[in-house]
């Protein structure tokens, strides 16, 4: 499309105002361009530093230069005095989110910015010094913009428990869009985590850090200011949820919201797992709901919980209505009699069977679970034991989440099924019965040790001992991406 003879001429004028506020001539410009190709443009890719900075954004600063022919892009049209001066704002304000400014090449952004403040004075920049800087400022922005929408450590891989995946996100494109729209605070703002739990406990961070700079050497303001932080960088590892509904647990907080935008609209108490079989965390989408459940008895219970009972006195599997089939491949359609196997032979090394717990007042599972996928097979579920609510320290289950009120979660995420808004299922629905939802309910798994409530800060127990390795991982460098 051609543009228009106004769009021409606004260009012409930025690129001329720049080039007086710079000091540059076309020609310098040219050299600039020279000197990014010759930076960025080397056949055997090596760790790139810029100025004895090294750049975090390794391989999307050469495919960004690349695609623009290594021209300079922000001294060449975007960057005036005014807008360094926002870049600085931004990059000194990201402390509010628990970022270190000087991982964005702060001193060297402001050092450049002390020379081009004395235009009167005829202070130049030589296309080096363009050059060097275009690269930071873009190395800054891009590894700021990641940071704020997928967290500033990776988090795939933190724990054999961990099932939260990198958040891809397209830099290039966002760099590019953030150019044309000239409004750098307001892009990456855009990348902050949606959830008002993430505002909340950035609050409570700027307050405690504006006491801390009273008292710089207070140990506990500086360790409520870590615990926030590592608490913040959790929130960035939650995918943006552009459904209306959805469901989140804080596995330290024992706890369930069920969300209608922000708005809390169920609240419930749950049952984790305990250190030894540590509840997961991961986001997924709740797809159906099985009424009645069978329990298909893990093979780690059944060796280590089930046969050393079964093994004492074999009656215990009719007591807790357990039936043994031939195997974990077969048919469950035909049981096997207890009777017909040599328990004199049988030892948690070596017992071939599968063992699946019918639909009962002692089954575990209680009277509903909800599914959603997972690697970890991990679910949540109703439990007969309605005491263990209860307890302060509730670290009791295998992985697997128990929760208060099953049956008022079931009715509301399934209120286009009129018969599961009745008060007893047995009645109506045949043992393990599915029920799809209408609409997949998306489903956040996490571990936070600080939360916020009516105005309140709240500390849990890290329950995992999670947030000490994590608070060291985030005094280190950034990764490189």
């Amino acid at each position: 499309m051609m543009k228009s003879r106004t769009q021409l001429l606004s260009i012409f004028y930025i690129s001329f105002l720049t080039m007086v506020i710079f000091k540059t001539t076309y020609s310098q410009i040219d050299v600039t361009q020279s000197n990014i190709k010759n930076k960025l443009s080397k056949t055997v890719p090596s760790l790139l530093v810029i100025d004895s900075d090294t750049l975090y954004a390794q391989s999307q600063i050469r495919l960004f230069y690349q695609y623009h022919n290594y021209s300079p892009i922000w001294t060449k049209f975007t960057l005036t005095p005014t807008g360094l001066q926002e870049l600085i704002d931004i990059i000194e304000q990201s402390s509010e989110d628990g970022f270190n400014p000087m991982d964005y090449h702060l001193v060297k952004i402001k050092a450049f910015q002390k020379k081009i403040i004395y235009v009167n004075q005829q202070k130049t920049q030589t296309p080096l010094e363009i050059a060097n800087i275009d690269i930071l400022i873009s190395d800054a922005f891009l590894t700021l913009a990641l940071h704020n929408y997928a967290g500033r450590i990776r988090s795939k891989g933190l724990n054999h428990d961990w099932g939260i995946f990198f958040k891809e996100l397209s830099l290039i494109d966002f760099l590019h869009e953030s150019i044309q729209k000239n409004n750098l605070k307001l892009s990456l703002n855009s990348l902050k985590p949606p959830y008002q739990e993430y505002h909340h406990l950035q609050k409570v961070l700027i307050q405690y850090q504006k006491k801390a700079a009273l008292i710089p050497d207070s140990i506990s303001l500086n360790d409520h200011i870590s615990k926030i932080i590592i608490n913040m960088e959790r929130w960035r590892w939650v995918s943006k949820s552009t459904d209306s509904v959805y469901i989140i647990v804080n596995i330290p907080a024992y706890h369930l919201w069920l969300y209608h935008y922000d708005t809390i609209i169920m609240s419930m108490k749950i049952i984790v797992g305990k250190r030894s079989n540590p509840t997961p965390s991961f986001n997924s989408k709740i797809s159906y709901i099985v009424l009645r459940p069978q329990w298909n008895i893990p093979i780690s219970i059944m060796k280590n919980e089930i046969l050393p009972e079964v093994l004492k006195d074999t009656s215990y599997l009719s007591k807790n209505n357990i039936e043994i089939y031939h195997n974990w491949n077969g048919s469950t359609t035909n049981t096997i009699s207890p009777n017909s196997i040599a328990w004199d032979t049988v030892n948690i090394n070596h017992f071939p069977y599968k063992l699946i717990q019918s639909a009962s007042s002692v089954n575990p599972l209680g009277e509903i679970k909800f599914m959603f996928p997972n690697q970890f097979n991990v679910y949540l579920h109703d439990t007969p034991f309605k005491s263990h609510f209860n307890m302060k320290i509730r670290t009791l289950s295998h992985g697997c989440i128990r929760i208060e009120k099953a049956k008022e979660l079931a009715s509301y995420l399934t209120q286009n099924d009129s018969l599961l808004q009745i008060k007893t299922y047995k009645e109506y629905f045949s043992a393990n019965e599915r029920r799809n939802l209408s609409n997949s309910i998306p489903i956040f798994i996490n571990y936070w040790t600080v939360w916020t409530e009516n105005s309140s800060i709240i500390y849990h127990k890290d329950i995992y001992n999670k947030d000490v390795a994590l608070e060291k991982i985030m005094r280190q460098k950034p990764y490189l991406f």
